[in-house]
């Protein structure tokens, strides 16, 4: 059986369990959601199996949207290295893991840098609309001008409260991507949403 252990040493059934508690579904509704037979989302709880890959980030978008942090590139290597660890696994199994893991990493990679270059364009506008300094941009969002100017680069994202700030100054309403585990970071590694940023008029 695999046993991962994430962030703040929760394992995937303690995820799952939480999120149900905050949620107020049982396992039947979840399992509903999902697409998956109720048996399946027992055995989750219960810690005898995990959801197949094909059905991690479904289940993931369901654990974040209870406020939990949970990483599906986390939750990917954690199989991998109990699979490495087990007497038992065969080399196949072991080979299409990683295989698997390696392809969230991927993934990960390229929607950081998605975001990156989506945070530059947001700024950058911002800056012409308002005719604004970077300097000045800082000052009115409560950040160095050296943020600022990595940001306009396409070399850094914000912090979540940044983007509070922001929409709440200049009046926009930001779509972000999930937010990050890491403090310094907006989008993270585990939430592998697909849905582009987009930004629109908040009034």
């Amino acid at each position: 059986m695999i046993k991962s252990v994430y962030t703040g040493n929760m394992e995937f059934k303690d995820y799952l369990k939480e999120a149900l508690t905050r949620s107020g579904m049982n396992q039947n509704e979840l399992a509903a959601q999902l697409g998956v037979h109720y048996t399946a989302v027992s055995t989750w709880v219960l810690g005898k199996s995990h959801p197949r890959n094909d059905k991690i980030d479904r289940v993931a978008k369901f654990i974040q949207s209870q406020g939990l942090d949970f990483s599906v590139e986390e939750y990917a290597m954690g199989q991998l290295k109990e699979l490495v660890m087990s007497p038992t696994a065969s080399v196949n199994k072991i080979a299409k893991s990683r295989e698997w893991a390696l392809a969230i990493k991927e993934r990960n990679k390229r929607e950081r840098a998605l975001a990156k270059s989506l945070w530059s364009a947001f700024v950058n506008s911002l800056l012409l609309e308002h005719k604004l300094t970077t300097s000045q941009f800082a000052l009115k969002v409560g950040c160095t001008a050296s943020q600022v100017e990595k940001w306009v680069r396409g070399e850094s994202l914000a912090l979540l409260t940044t983007y509070s700030r922001v929409q709440k100054i200049f009046e926009q309403t930001v779509d972000l991507l999930p937010s990050s585990r890491d403090a310094g970071q907006l989008f993270i590694e585990g939430r592998l949403s697909t849905e582009p940023m987009g930004v629109s008029s908040g009034k």
